[in-house]
């Protein structure tokens, strides 16, 4: 209603930097936050894969100079799709974040059926050793129906679990990565088609390709592709936990309760699931499986 202008934020000066579109700012765990979706980020090994990134600034701001002093930064998603995120806080004091699921110079296959794109689930954020945390909002779980449990699964080449399929699914595991060269997960599984989340142990990343759903997204002609991405997390004590949602033609993935996470949509006819090691052995030390109804 009154304002008036005291500075600019934050200011990089940086040629490699576009404009930091839907920039938000507020207070988390005694730090404050800022998030920016900046245009034309470089890859930085396996950080910022896409042209069009989005991140979040840890640092200390100066009320009466009004400027931003950044102490610490990184990506934000690790995913082929993901862009411009906002928070608000909620009545109880949860920080919460939503954001585009989508990508821009990108083919969209659901034109076809009039719609692109949709929001992907609120998120809960924290602060965890001085970095970002994000975990679905604690309301989804009133939408669990048909719960399915597992425990201490040997994973071969290919495992199948009954009543472990579907494409409006909740899914939560945690893996024993064994001697296996890689070991994870294949969704939207159709014949020759699907996606695949996984350790690879070469690299120490988690993969998550959509190379083989069968359709072909075009993308930035600065991005080496819009099929594979990568991102690094503590492996410890040889295990990985993954907490993944599926909703008809999205995925979204959190690793480790939250250290990372890695968002894409997936445009595949199937409804299949399967475990796979390569290379060695592995086991499913725990799953829980839901269907999500509303």
């Amino acid at each position: 209603m009154d304002w008036t202008f005291v500075n600019v934020l934050r200011r990089d000066n940086l040629t490699t930097r576009g404009i930091y579109e839907c920039p938000d700012f507020f207070r988390l765990g005694g730090c404050d936050v800022m998030l920016a979706s900046p245009q034309g980020y470089k890859t930085q090994d396996w950080r910022y894969e896409n042209v069009q990134s989005s991140i979040y600034m840890l640092g200390k701001f100066d009320e009466k100079q009004g400027t931003f002093e950044k102490e610490y930064e990184d990506e934000i998603d690790g995913g082929f799709d993901f862009y411009a995120p906002q928070t608000l806080q909620t009545s109880d004091g949860r920080t919460v974040m939503i954001a585009w699921m989508q990508m821009w110079q990108r083919l969209f296959p659901t034109a076809k059926h009039g719609w692109a794109g949709a929001m992907v689930l609120p998120r809960e954020l924290s602060l965890k050793n001085g970095r970002l945390y994000q975990r679905p909002v604690r309301e989804i779980e009133r939408y669990r129906w048909n719960p399915i449990s597992f425990n201490n699964v040997k994973i071969g080449s290919r495992n199948e679990l009954t009543k472990v399929n579907g494409v409006k699914v909740e899914l939560l595991f945690t893996l024993d990565l064994g001697s296996a060269e890689k070991v994870g997960v294949k969704l939207y599984q159709k014949g020759e088609h699907d996606a695949r989340i996984y350790y690879d142990r070469a690299s120490d990343k988690v993969i998550f390709d959509r190379s083989r759903m069968g359709v072909e997204i075009t993308h930035d002609p600065d991005e080496k592709d819009a099929s594979v991405r990568s991102v690094r997390v503590n492996i410890t004590d040889n295990k990985l936990a993954m907490h993944i949602f599926l909703d008809v033609s999205s995925c979204e993935v959190f690793l480790n309760g939250g250290e990372r996470t890695m968002t894409g949509n997936v445009y595949s006819e199937g409804d299949g699931i399967s475990f796979f090691a390569e290379g060695g052995d592995a086991k499913i030390i725990n799953l829980e499986k839901y269907d999500i109804v509303v």
